[in-house]
């Protein structure tokens, strides 16, 4: 099944990340057809690297692509984020020509913000390499490091949606974002500084990457197949894209320089894994 074959592809560098041993079958499949039901999603994301005091270039162009995928399938979106990834999903937005409303909280906005997101009823809240709190009520980056103060609470958009049966999504690749509480006991067993950095919060689905720009390029892939049209971007945009958020100050988060890479992937390797996702779609759409 097409499912299966996106998965293995973004599963990718997963060893690199400590979590091969998770496995979440039909979570794509079932994620994919709560979509297709949804008419409000709101995208949750935005990862702050500490010592350049920047976004990263994982999370947004998964988000932005995300995004454009939904659109084009007739459904509405609000992408929410902090102050330092802002100006990144700005561009982001302008580039691929989104309708989507861009919502950035701040610590102190948080509260109202997310009020108001529940308000408008949204069908599904995802979050796309987004930070959340650890058990010690902290944030903190795959090294350890805290980065609470530079990322809203945005925990609580995920808590208020489950109370409200909003339809809960994360995607990650390293065990400290939204969603990962879900498999909490994977992470404190098997990730480095597992028990300190994992997070706590649950989702309803969980999708697990070796980058978590693929997890939502496979999520843009299986919607595809379902459409029966290429809803994907291309790697020409894919370039474009990464390259325009370097341009406004992205960094890599290894390297944590503005450099076109992705979780210190050089671009040849994310270009080769959109290229794979995109064959499989284009294989099952014309077959």
């Amino acid at each position: 099944m097409y499912y299966q074959e996106i998965e293995t592809i973004y599963r990718e560098n997963l060893e690199e990340r400590y979590m091969a041993g998770i496995h979440l079958p039909e979570m794509l499949k079932d994620v994919t057809h709560s979509l297709m039901n949804g008419q409000h999603v709101v995208i949750v994301t935005g990862f702050v690297v500490k010592d350049a005091m920047a976004g990263e270039t994982d999370g947004p162009p998964g988000a932005l692509a995300l995004a454009r995928t939904l659109e084009l399938i007739g459904k509405r979106v609000t992408i929410v984020s902090d102050t330092i990834n802002e100006v990144l999903l700005e561009q982001g937005i302008k580039l691929l020509g989104l309708s989507a409303d861009l919502v950035t909280v701040t610590d102190d906005t948080i509260e109202r913000a997310c009020e108001a997101l529940i308000a408008q009823q949204p069908s599904h809240v995802i979050a796309i390499e987004r930070p959340s709190r650890a058990s010690d009520g902290q944030c903190y980056s795959m090294r350890g490091e805290p980065i609470t103060d530079f990322v809203p609470n945005t925990d609580i958009i995920f808590e208020q949606a489950r109370k409200n049966d909003i339809v809960t999504i994360g995607i990650g690749d390293g065990g400290n974002e939204v969603g990962m509480g879900t498999i909490k006991n994977y992470v404190h067993a098997n990730v480095p500084k597992g028990a300190l950095i994992c997070a706590i919060s649950e989702v309803d689905y969980l999708l697990v990457g070796g980058v978590s720009n693929w997890v939502a390029y496979g999520l843009c892939a299986t919607l595809s197949i379902e459409e029966k049209k290429q809803l994907l971007h291309t790697t020409h945009m894919e370039e474009l894209m990464i390259e325009t958020l370097v341009k406004v100050g992205a960094v890599d988060g290894i390297e944590k320089v503005p450099v076109m890479k992705i979780d210190g992937l050089e671009m040849a390797v994310n270009l080769r894994v959109l290229s794979a996702i995109r064959s499989v779609v284009t294989k099952h759409i014309n077959h």
